[in-house]
């Protein structure tokens, strides 16, 4: 087997390094908090796994052109902590995984993905959350869908690309029943595209929300963005919005989220008015869940030197088979349409779904197998029309 780095792999594992020295740090930081004698570490978990993927499109072809399928072997880790005490709480997981193709050796590549959140109560009347999502990938049959709607990854030809998303939110109880809620977020896209482009977009936003009730709450809340584009000579821009939102339920009952509003998007001399809207729904049978969301916002994250609007929506019922089998069901819909009339032009919208089924053989080792398909349908000149169908079957096995 060969194993290869390339100048981005090497910069990717830095910065996976420093995420790593972050979540150790904040593991100290959260411990140092606790009164002496505290609480030991609630889990730490190690998993490995093997499997083959089998696609039918590895270099993502247009439909219209000629393709052949080939397999991939996938060996990776997955490393999870978890720690809580009265005052915090915080778990992490790290999953390096490497893909080698049968046929297409130009795509090997070894991959990261770095999830962390964190709660702190840095007083009886407020709270502060830490959320940070990193990938690195140059894997072309990756078209994982997000777990929340607007996290679905656009397929485009390239040899690597690395996202990175933090957010830190702050609430603060007023009184009983109405809390101010700040927060900041910044999204950074890096794509190997010819030519590249990478696209940054950092916003905040400042918030009431006004609890009704046990179960209902209403919010509105001014956010303001920024959008850059480096490496593509185009000017960045910016955003002012308002909405309005609506939250219902309790855990282990039905719930959901409503919102609406509208956002200022703005570069140079040209200014646009755009609908924003988000729900969700959660309903919990007997047996199974059903898990639904939509997003509507503003973007740029299509490999494009543009804002886009970007929809996103999916669906998916999860349900228990025996004692130790489940199954996934999701569908997926989006669509990328470009803003302002200077950049890139973009008209994009993808479907797919999914088929996810696990079996446990013992408390040590699983079998999953996945059935993926995703197309998408472009009708400016950024790309083709393509589709990608990918199957996977991998054991996993729990070192601890």
């Amino acid at each position: 087997m060969k194993w290869s780095w390339s100048v981005r792999s090497l910069a990717a594992s830095r910065r996976i390094l420093s995420l790593l020295v972050v979540v150790w740090g904040l593991q100290a930081g959260l411990a140092r908090a606790q009164a002496p004698g505290g609480p030991t570490p609630d889990g730490f978990d190690l998993n490995v796994g093997m499997g083959m993927r089998l696609t039918n499109n590895p270099g993502l072809a247009s439909d219209g052109g000629s393709r052949e399928g080939d397999s991939i072997t996938d060996l990776r880790a997955d490393v999870t902590g978890r720690r809580r005490s009265p005052r915090t709480e915080w778990s992490s997981r790290y999953t390096p995984f490497y893909t080698r193709y049968g046929s297409n050796s130009q795509f090997d590549t070894v991959n990261h993905a770095l999830n962390l959140d964190a709660r702190y109560v840095v007083s009886p009347r407020s709270r502060l959350g830490l959320l940070e999502r990193f990938y690195s990938s140059r894997d072309l049959s990756q078209v994982d869908t997000g777990e929340t709607a607007g996290e679905a990854v656009i397929l485009t030809r390239l040899t690597r690309r690395w996202r990175n998303f933090a957010d830190a939110a702050f609430d603060a109880s007023l009184s009983r029943s109405l809390s101010l809620q700040l927060g900041a977020s910044s999204r950074i896209e890096r794509f190997d595209l010819s030519p590249s482009v990478d696209s940054n977009m950092d916003s905040g936003r400042l918030g009431i929300r006004k609890q009704i009730g046990r179960e209902d709450a209403f919010s509105t809340t001014y956010s303001y963005s920024r959008f850059g584009f480096q490496g593509a000579g185009v000017d960045g821009a910016e955003s002012q919005g308002m909405d309005l939102s609506w939250s219902h339920g309790i855990p282990t009952r039905t719930d959901w989220t409503l919102s609406a509003g509208v956002s200022k998007v703005s570069r140079a001399s040209e200014r646009e008015n755009r609908i924003t809207a988000s729900a969700s729904l959660h309903h919990p049978f007997r047996r199974m869940d059903f898990v639904s969301g939509y997003r509507r916002g503003l973007g740029a994250d299509s490999g494009v030197a543009n804002v886009t609007v970007a929809q996103d929506a999916h669906a998916g019922i999860s349900a228990r088979i025996g004692q130790r089998a489940s199954m996934t069901v999701r569908g997926e819909y989006g669509s990328r349409n470009s803003v302002l009339e200077s950049g890139d032009r973009i008209a994009l919208t993808y479907t797919g779904g999914a088929l996810l089924g696990t079996v446990t053989l013992n408390p040590h080792l699983n079998i999953v197998a996945e059935a993926r398909r995703r197309s998408q349908d472009v009708t400016s000149v950024t790309g083709d029309d393509l589709t990608v169908n990918t199957f996977f079957l991998r054991l996993e096995l729990r070192v601890f």
